[in-house]
């Protein structure tokens, strides 16, 4: 379904200069734009898989921002067994959450 979406979209607006992909169907979105994707168009995915990985290095995928899933679950851990410390501040806690942002050259 992303696929055709993707192909869909191309063909409807061929001026198109930019994708954003938030999530589920990023393959099938890959798959359009390698099939009809215009050269330089932008395309930004969430999360560094196998698949945005390869789409970087082809040159199909401009940039992945990828969040930190590892140090995201360190840190609720953290954040759950200070939880009895935390009580004075009504159990609240609030955290910036970091991203990183992967390119063909840092893949």
């Amino acid at each position: 379904m992303a696929q055709e979406a993707t192909l869909e979209l191309l063909q409807q607006h061929p001026d198109l200069v930019g994708v954003y992909v938030a999530g589920g169907g990023v393959e099938g979105v890959i798959e359009g734009l390698q099939a009809s994707g215009p050269p330089g168009l932008v395309t930004v995915c969430h999360d560094l898989t196998e698949v945005t990985r390869q789409a970087l290095i082809d040159g199909v995928v401009t940039l992945a921002i990828s969040h930190p899933y590892a140090w995201m679950a360190r840190r609720l851990c953290q954040l759950m067994s200070d939880r009895p410390q935390a009580r004075a501040d009504r159990g609240k806690a609030q955290e910036l959450l970091p991203f990183v942002t992967y390119t063909a050259a840092n893949v």
